[in-house]
């Protein structure tokens, strides 16, 4: 499908805004870089129907569990810190289960067209899976009648460490309290049966949770990867560790 087309289901749209020219500063830098001075726009993402604006938006998602449907999340990090917590808050904007992995992936592109506006959810969702999930996941694209090219499921950002999901779910719960999930009651009610301690973590395994699992792939590629930095001047932070959200 071509980005176009895209761009027209989608409820998502990238607004750019001019800033002013470069400073006295930044053109004696350039000249000494060798470089013409230059002031990048400022740019975010807007959803068109809600006017809620973000800074990125992207897709994670895990395969069907033994018994439980695989899932699907979309998460978008607020354009601007709460005015309460001093944070950006992480927004799951909507979710998707199906068991099968075919069904899945199909769900997965559906929700791909609705919230595209490149470069966010432009083919490329996240889920730490292995070899034979990573398979069985291009196998949906082709059951459910979708080209291989629709899609592009990446490693997370923990994806080359010895504890992938220690390290993912650990990412998680220190970021959960500021993670607005009011969108997505099973993905509440999935996060209340996650592990409970170290060692529940250790012995955590995808199937065991898909929805903890996509979430927890999703927000550590959302704020580790920080993909909108070099889009928005002054977007790097820290999220403090106070009450929950």
């Amino acid at each position: 499908m071509e980005r176009g087309d895209y761009m027209k289901k989608s409820v998502i749209e990238r607004i750019s805004e001019p800033q002013p020219g470069p400073t006295q500063a930044e053109i004696d830098w350039a000249i000494v870089a060798g470089k013409e001075p230059e002031r990048k726009p400022v740019r975010y993402f807007k959803h068109k129907e809600t006017g809620h604006e973000y800074l990125y938006i992207l897709g994670a998602f895990a395969l069907p569990g033994l018994n439980l449907p695989g899932y699907a999340v979309v998460i978008g990090l607020d354009r601007h810190e709460h005015p309460k917590h001093k944070v950006h808050l992480i927004r799951a904007l909507e979710e998707t289960e199906d068991r099968t992995a075919e069904g899945l992936m199909k769900k997965c592109i559906d929700l791909q067209k609705k919230y595209n506006a490149y470069p966010v959810m432009h083919r490329l969702w996240y889920a730490d899976i292995d070899e034979v999930g990573f398979d069985m996941a291009l196998a949906g694209i082709k059951a459910g009648g979708k080209e291989l090219y629709d899609i592009c499921p990446a490693s997370g950002p923990h994806g080359e460490k010895d504890h992938v999901w220690k390290a993912n779910l650990l990412f998680l719960s220190q970021h959960a309290k500021f993670l607005d999930r009011k969108f997505c009651p099973r993905l509440r009610s999935y996060m209340s049966q996650g592990p409970k301690n170290l060692r529940e973590v250790m012995a955590f395994k995808p199937e065991n949770n898909p929805a903890i699992a996509a979430i927890a792939v999703g927000i550590s590629a959302l704020l580790i990867n920080k993909a909108w930095f070099w889009e928005v001047e002054g977007s790097a932070f820290n999220l403090p560790m106070d009450d929950d959200f």
